[in-house]
């Protein structure tokens, strides 16, 4: 597996393979008569407050990327998105998509040059963001109730994986050197791709390499102990 392709949310330490987006494929790819010609997939928009531009993955179509690998072997995908709610909602600069979301996990699939790799390729989730819509309430025995849960959308960073979690690592798919196509088709619910990177295979290290790590650390000391409950620590 090719090493050094590292996904860094800052700039400077990124050096994963970055995918380009093609325009021209995606339009192609949504007018071969199995898929919906009039779908959105492919326009761009920004949002309130963030000028990243993002392509517009709808909630059917498919949107298209080149990409150029420099050394054989099996990479990760990993997408930079943002899930989408309601144009209103997020500010977006682009008045042409009318979708709105309906809260559901975000499914797409992941073609490589035309094919599909292997079937778990064909059933990716995606997570959407949330946030409490208003204050926690205590209920007549004392127990704190939490308030309804809204969507509150923010870029996110998510390898192609299992969403349920059976096969724990980022899906490995085998790229050979040179020009590729990845295409994304939408199953279910929209977003805004802001990238799509390969990166090499995460490396994790064993247990005894943890903890042999770990026990040269300094340890800490002292005359405070402390009781941890579940809503909260008592000193002591």
């Amino acid at each position: 597996t090719p090493a050094g392709y590292v996904y860094s949310t800052i700039a400077s330490q990124n050096t994963a393979i970055k995918a380009e987006f093609d325009y021209e494929k995606t339009k192609a790819a949504n007018s071969n008569g199995s898929l919906d010609e009039n779908s959105l997939a492919g326009l761009t928009f920004t949002v309130k407050g963030d000028d990243t531009e993002y392509v517009y993955s709808s909630k059917t179509g498919i949107v298209a990327y080149n990409v150029n690998v420099p050394v054989a072997g099996f990479y990760n995908i990993l997408l930079d998105y943002i899930p989408y709610s309601t144009t209103e909602e997020m500010g977006a600069s682009n008045a042409s998509i009318t979708e709105e979301s309906g809260g559901a996990a975000i499914e797409r699939i992941f073609y490589i040059d035309g094919e599909l790799p292997y079937d778990d390729l064909s059933n990716i989730s995606f997570l959407r963001s949330w946030t409490d819509g208003g204050n926690k309430f205590i209920d007549a025995t004392g127990n704190e109730i939490k308030p309804k849960q809204i969507e509150k959308p923010r870029r996110l960073q998510q390898y192609a994986k299992d969403s349920v979690g059976y096969v724990t690592e980022p899906y490995l798919v085998y790229f050979t050197a040179g020009d590729h196509t990845i295409e994304i088709e939408s199953v279910k619910e929209n977003m805004g791709i802001a990238n799509v990177f390969l990166t090499s295979k995460e490396n994790y290290i064993s247990y005894s390499e943890y903890t042999a790590e770990h026990n040269k650390k300094k340890k800490m000391s002292g005359g405070i102990s402390y009781k941890i409950q579940g809503e909260g620590g008592q000193s002591q």
